[in-house]
């Protein structure tokens, strides 16, 4: 193992211990705290009622560093989510993408059209999505429907049209593909060879 993520592993392993002592609870939460806790309580209702998998990712806004996903472990741990075996069953996606697609722009102040949006962004966006899972991460695509609230919760102009989100982190160990996601069509209902004429 690389000498800097066993350090990073072991400072992690100790602020986990520290935070979850009494001591250091009254020290840090506050009202805004109290509400993330309740939450996770929620959280942990749910899960105790409709079981474990009742409950998908817990996606972290604005997660830049390392301990942003710490800091969830750690509420999650004070809300009581982690079982006997001081497993968290809570999976967690420390990135969240928006893919916006650009109907038109402006240049010289003049309103300019933009041709082929939806292929040039449905490309782009499958770029992205396999440069991640080269990158070790897994990521999973929702459509919310409907979508427009998220240009004024980015803050992005009516020229700009949500087309899809990414939530992106690490795959659980214990994570599988849903038996639906695997029911494909076979390669001779979607592909069309010609031969080449002589």
């Amino acid at each position: 193992m690389n000498k800097t993520v066993f350090a990073r592993q072991c400072v992690a392993t100790l602020l986990i211990v520290v935070c979850a002592s009494s001591q250091a609870r009254t020290g840090y939460i506050n009202d805004e705290v109290e509400k993330t806790l309740e939450v996770f309580r929620a959280i942990g209702e749910c899960q105790t009622v409709y079981g474990k998998a009742a409950i998908g990712p817990y996606i972290i806004s604005m997660a830049q560093r390392a301990d942003d996903v710490l800091a969830v472990m750690v509420l999650a741990m004070w809300a009581g989510l982690l079982d006997d075996n001081d497993v968290l069953h809570l999976d967690i996606a420390p990135w969240l993408i928006i893919v916006f697609a650009q109907r038109w722009g402006e240049r010289d102040g003049e309103r300019v059209k933009h041709y082929y949006v939806p292929e040039s962004v449905g490309i782009a966006t499958g770029m992205l999505i396999t440069a991640l899972h080269t990158a070790g991460l897994s990521c999973l695509t929702h459509t919310p429907n409907p979508m427009k609230f998220l240009n004024g919760l980015c803050d992005r102009p009516d020229n700009e049209k949500p087309i899809m989100i990414l939530a992106v982190g690490h795959p659980n160990d214990e994570a599988t593909v849903p038996a639906v996601a695997k029911n494909k069509k076979p390669l001779d209902e979607i592909m069309t060879v010609y031969a080449a004429q002589e």
